[in-house]
């Protein structure tokens, strides 16, 4: 019981930070309502604990490896002390299926699965401190560490979704995101990890098309996306595809992927303060997958490093002659380092950046 009693207090900062959901209620003088999962408790199994919690509970799980598939449809708090695994019993379904609902905090828990760590649906959730594995990793064949989704509906609310302190390895995408409503994703110091491509296997962004494979973060259409003091290393694909919307990337790594980040019909990008070294191909590609996209029409980078990386630094794939006027990119920033990458650090060569926006060498 010794050890149980440190794993308590261990877990004692992060649950503070979880019980933000249960402020309000304090505040109004009732009192949040605490379940515990394991050892000597009236709860077997969490998916009991969090049928019996109250709504703003918390459902507080002790060490040890627990076999099921979870449903969250209410605001709680799942905390695991130290060593709490999940494994879903279900290998088609997540672990943990959150839906229809707000106010979820999801803490301190190792996950593991097949399909998907996370299935978030048309749900507003914070997940703290969690390692997710999922699909065959390192065969990098199927899994989704956290897929969220935004429903077809418009009058489906605006969702916001936070992922912080997680490592995530996933066999396809380790944060998918697909929304057709609104919602503000933030990744906040975060490890995405993959592997890179063997020497007989081909990597190239045509291979996203057949399934999104080996990608850290995925996002589409209705998505602002903040990403802020995470590294992707040896994501085969890449490490970022973003879609339609705002994207803000500060102080991240992207480093022995495919391409570092690829962008299709973004609107919008800033990258501030990160690099994009080592990767097999570009360190940034935009406009690559779909010959029929929208373009970003802006992309504002300062201070990154863009270097050693296998073929180019900076490739703009849409520009070819005949492309539509609307393709044309606008590049805003300076005191980019870019420099040492295989076939050339920008391409086209006729690329317009303004004065400042490159320094001459990689540190």
């Amino acid at each position: 019981m010794e050890n149980l009693g440190c794993s308590v207090k261990r877990a004692a900062a992060l649950l503070l930070l979880l019980m933000a959901p249960l402020s309000a209620a304090r505040a109004q003088g009732s009192t949040a309502e605490i379940c515990i999962v394991g050892f000597d408790s009236e709860f077997a199994t969490i998916q009991s604990a969090i049928n019996a919690v109250s709504e703003g509970g918390v459902v507080l799980v002790q060490p040890g490896t627990y076999v099921e598939n979870v449903e969250i449809v209410r605001p709680v708090t799942l905390i695991g002390t130290d060593g709490v695994t999940i494994e879903a019993a279900d290998g088609g379904r997540a672990v943990l299926d959150v839906v229809d609902t707000e106010g979820v905090w999801i803490g301190n828990l190792a996950l593991r699965g097949e399909a998907s760590g996370v299935w978030i649906a048309d749900s507003a959730c914070t997940i703290m401190n969690c390692d997710i594995l999922c699909g065959e990793v390192p065969a990098n064949t199927v899994g989704v560490g956290i897929d969220i989704y935004t429903g077809v509906e418009p009058q489906t609310p605006s969702r916001s979704i936070a992922i912080i302190g997680c490592r995530v390895q996933a066999g396809d995408v380790g944060v998918s995101v697909f929304t057709s409503s609104p919602a503000a994703v933030t990744i906040l110091g975060c490890e995405f990890v993959g592997r890179p491509a063997a020497e007989d296997e081909t990597w190239d962004l045509d291979f996203a098309l057949g399934g999104f494979k080996g990608i850290g973060v995925v996002t589409t259409f209705a998505c602002d996306l903040t990403v802020a003091a995470s590294t992707f290393d040896r994501l085969a694909t890449g490490g970022l595809l973003v879609g339609a919307g705002i994207r803000a990337i500060s102080d991240s790594t992207f480093r022995s992927c495919g391409t570092g980040l690829i962008a299709t019909d973004t609107a919008e990008i800033h990258l501030i303060e990160s690099q994009f070294v080592d990767n097999t191909l570009d360190g940034l590609s935009l406009g690559c997958l779909f010959s029929s996209a929208r373009v970003a029409g802006s992309q504002t980078l300062i201070g990154n490093v863009i270097c050693g990386n296998g073929r180019y630094g900076i490739h703009r794939c849409a520009v070819r002659e005949g492309d539509p006027e609307e393709r044309a990119v606008c590049f805003r920033g300076s005191a980019n380092l870019i420099s040492g990458n295989g076939a050339a650090d920008v391409d086209p060569e006729t690329l317009e950046f303004p004065e400042g926006f490159f320094t001459n060498e990689c540190e």
